[in-house]
């Protein structure tokens, strides 16, 4: 009940569209059964030949309510659907801005798929809670009370009796329906979710698949997935038809009990003829109302389900907490890492053990070392996708938790080589680092990055379709535009993760010489497993198992014949004579 209560509390904002929707759906209903029953008092009391003029009334009634009818189920739909894609918007925003305060850190656990079916599918789910679940309901006690009341002021028994009709159709047998829909609702919101990942990751390893000719292994799997979704939906379709049916029958079934008990009635002279077909033809109007409502019974559960989903995302706790009142970041920082330790996961071994690093504004630093070694987690921690424990992170000697992430992040330029090249064109892509850059700064730091004339070759220049995650680019050319895309940003502090991955020696060299300049009077951490062109900067820290083994600039660490010069040897195939002669 408390998960219906969370749901319940989105539409808050769109009370008072949830009342007018409920207002005209119950007087589409009541349109309805006026319709029927001054239609039957019309075709009763025709059969007595009286004079038209008697005839008059029911005859604008029924033009009234065929009318009023149409009418009323127009903005029915059309209000219930405004409300329901304004709930909708309401619930997709709301993920979205708990996805924000989760991701990184929390959402490492979770496919890809089952988050692309959380935030798609299991939101879409929903789209059936206010339309087939809620305003039914609503309208459904409103007419129970209020037909239950008309048919009673004529007579009290023929009133209980479809008020006891009502009662059944509208709340008993959904609640049956929705006890047997329980289990395949559940499966298909869990298959779906299932089947979305299966088939993110066929399209995601399609030519892997092709290579190494798995191709009917990974058709059975989508296969089996399939059947399972099926049956799941089969099982749906089973409940639905059980509800059909057993709506029908109660329907026919109350009119009948209401024939066995009106004609004596009628005979006795306690009803008269004519109200008695009244009575017959609102009762089975009067059950229009319960229909969606036995429908909705199959949807409640995976309503529900797809709720539970994305609650329990939403619920878990930030690996980053928000500071009440943050402290400004400074425009030239001074970063101090002092003491860090820091591991992903408690079975996980330290990816930081300990670490000390002095990054005061201007300092550029390398991390070396085999992967594994905690290079890209210490660039994690200086973004705050993570918090270290224990140790800490000082900016101008404050702890960095009591900085606001967002403007912590706007003072860093980051460049990781996993970044994400999106399904739009090259512009945007840039533009994702500074909505308000003109052409010339795009071209600008295009050129920086050895991209210049590149761009020039494209058939629609910067608005060039890059395809998705960047397929129709070399790796070079992708690795090249996230670099374009972080300078972009102007940032005081640069963190650069494998810059130069998929280039070309050429090509690499040029990039080097270019970060001279550019980071001339900016602090850089510069993530490598290309011992090159280091020699500028001002130390460079060999990391091995999260733990700093040796620190200095490339002349001192080649001089100690260490850990690094061990690297330097093995990445140039150099021997000590040949690197003396180097020297």
């Amino acid at each position: 009940m408390k998960l219906v209560w969370r749901l319940l509390g989105f539409m808050k904002p769109l009370r008072g569209w949830i009342l007018i929707s409920t207002m005209t759906g119950f007087s589409t209903v009541a349109a309805g059964v006026g319709l029927l029953g001054t239609s039957a008092y019309l075709i009763a009391s025709a059969a007595f030949h009286p004079s038209i003029a008697e005839l008059s009334v029911a005859v604008v009634g029924v033009r009234f309510f065929g009318i009023s009818r149409g009418v009323f189920r127009y903005l029915d739909r059309l209000v219930s659907h405004h409300v329901n894609f304004r709930l909708l918007s309401i619930l997709r925003i709301w993920f979205y801005d708990c996805l924000k305060l989760l991701a990184p850190a929390r959402l490492i656990h979770y496919q890809r798929g089952d988050l692309l079916s959380r935030a798609i599918g299991d939101i879409d789910a929903l789209d059936q809670f206010y339309v087939r679940a809620v305003s039914p309901v609503i309208s459904a006690i409103f007419a129970t009370v209020g037909f239950s009341l008309l048919v009673g002021s004529w007579n009290v028994r023929l009133g209980w009796i479809l008020a006891a009709g009502l009662s059944v159709t509208s709340f008993v047998l959904p609640a049956l329906v929705y006890i047997f829909s329980r289990g395949p609702a559940k499966q298909l919101v869990d298959q779906r979710a299932i089947l979305s990942q299966t088939m993110l990751d066929t399209l995601r390893g399609a030519a892997e698949i092709i290579v190494f000719q798995q191709q009917e292994e990974d058709l059975t799997q989508i296969n089996r997935v399939s059947l399972q979704t099926n049956r799941a939906q089969v099982g749906l379709a089973h409940s639905q038809g059980l509800s059909n049916g057993m709506n029908a029958v109660l329907t026919q079934g109350t009119v009948a009990i209401m024939l066995l008990v009106g004609i004596p009635l009628v005979r006795t002279g306690e009803l008269d003829g004519i109200m008695l077909a009244v009575i017959v033809l609102i009762t089975m109007a009067s059950f229009e109302i319960s229909i969606p409502i036995a429908q909705a019974a199959q949807f409640w559960e995976s309503s529900l389900q797809a709720a539970r989903r994305l609650f329990e995302m939403a619920d878990q706790q930030p690996a980053i907490i928000e500071p009440v009142i943050p402290v400004s970041v400074p425009e030239k920082p001074n970063i101090l890492i002092r003491n860090l330790s820091f591991q992903y996961h408690g079975n996980l071994p330290l990816a930081a053990d300990h670490l000390n690093i002095n990054l005061s504004y201007g300092r550029k630093i390398a991390l070396v070392g085999e992967n594994g070694s905690g290079k890209t987690t210490i660039l994690n921690l200086l973004m705050r996708f993570w918090d270290c424990q224990p140790g800490e992170i000082l900016i101008d000697g404050i702890l960095v938790q009591e900085f606001s992430p967002k403007e912590l992040r706007q003072r860093i330029g980051y460049v990781s080589p996993g970044g994400a090249i999106f399904q739009t064109t090259l512009r945007q892509n840039l533009l994702l680092a500074n909505p308000g850059a003109l052409d010339a700064d795009l071209l600008r730091v295009l050129d920086c990055v050895q991209l210049g004339e590149w761009v020039q070759t494209l058939p629609d220049g910067l608005d060039t379709w890059l395809g998705a995650s960047g397929l129709t680019i070399s790796g070079g050319q992708l690795q090249r535009i996230q670099l374009a895309r972080g300078l972009l940003m102007d940032a005081p502090i640069y963190l650069l993760d494998e810059p130069t991955t998929h280039l070309d020696v050429e090509t690499e060299n040029r990039l080097i010489s270019l970060f001279r300049s550019i980071f001339q009077n900016r602090s850089l951490v510069w993530v490598t497993h290309r011992l090159v062109g280091l020699d500028w900067l001002d130390e460079i820290l060999v990391l091995e198992n999260g733990r700093v083994v040796e620190r200095g600039n490339q002349h001192t660490l080649l001089e100690s014949r260490g850990r690094f010069y061990q690297l330097w040897e093995i990445q140039n195939r150099l021997s000590p004579v040949s690197y003396t002669h180097l020297r």
